[in-house]
């Protein structure tokens, strides 16, 4: 499981959080936020989580998108550089995606269709054919799936995207 938030609380105060059960995952993550913050973050080992309480982190990462389930988009920074599409992709890939095995594909959920649809553009960007299919409904929720499959896209997914996440990066390998 995965999950990055970002929240404004009361008294001017703001919290950031990362979870993850990969604990490379969480190195890399706590790595790149010293990198561009200066700022060393918390690890709760019992929680899996990464948090820091910072106003002007917050009001920095906020400029940039919206967050949330239905809300996030792709910052037009990222939407206009190949080097940070790339990126982008692998970071969200790692927490977002599954490897469907026995289908031979990388499935995305979300209740975000504009989402991923702005995942879709990046992907033709690198010549990675995938498509959107839904809405399935659960309960109250709308949701929507996009799908990298074939040999040819998963190879091109695997040469200019890839993932930190080891385990999904193995399971790739193997279906190749």
């Amino acid at each position: 499981s995965n999950g990055i938030g970002y929240r404004l609380c009361k008294h001017k105060n703001a919290l950031i959080s990362f979870y993850n059960t990969e604990i490379i995952l969480i190195k890399k993550y706590m790595k790149d936020f010293y990198k561009v913050y200066k700022i060393k973050t918390k690890y709760i080992k019992k929680e899996y989580e990464v948090k820091i309480r910072s106003v002007e982190v917050y009001k920095d990462l906020i400029r940039y998108c919206k967050f949330g389930s239905r809300d996030w988009y792709i910052p037009k920074e990222i939407l206009n550089n190949k080097t940070f599409s790339r990126e982008w992709l692998k970071a969200f890939c790692d927490g977002e995606a599954y490897i469907d095995n026995k289908s031979k594909r990388i499935v995305i959920n979300s209740v975000n269709k504009k989402g991923l649809i702005s995942i879709k553009k990046l992907l033709g960007q690198l010549n990675i054919k995938s498509k959107i299919y839904g809405p399935y409904y659960w309960k109250k929720f709308k949701s929507f799936r996009i799908t990298i499959k074939g040999k040819d896209n998963l190879i091109k997914f695997n040469k200019n995207i890839r993932f930190y996440h080891p385990k999904k990066q193995i399971v790739l390998q193997k279906i190749l």
